[in-house]
């Protein structure tokens, strides 16, 4: 339900502010690729993190895992960092 609720706020806002374009037919395939393989890795490897460690530890480890992936992404993508990059 939030989901959706959000799906919809971030629609109505790029309608109002003329941001919203739907993709060209070139980007459907690694976009929709990109969001399965993403939400059904993330789901596959909580499910099984849940059966290894306890459900309230697994569920802060997956859900910090982007403040994990830059000093990772520095590390072993050498990956540099730079002002304009880590604003929001």
């Amino acid at each position: 339900m939030a989901s959706r609720l959000c799906h919809h706020q971030c629609f109505y806002i790029g309608k109002m502010t003329r941001q919203f374009r739907i993709p060209g037919r070139e980007v459907w395939f690694p976009i929709i690729s990109v969001a399965c393989l993403q939400m059904g890795a993330f789901l596959w490897l909580i499910t099984i993190g849940v059966t290894m460690v306890p459900a309230g530890r697994a569920a802060l480890l997956a859900y910090t895992s982007p403040i994990w992936m830059i000093p990772l992404a520095v590390v072993w993508l050498n990956e540099n960092l730079i002002a304009p990059s880590l604003q929001v």
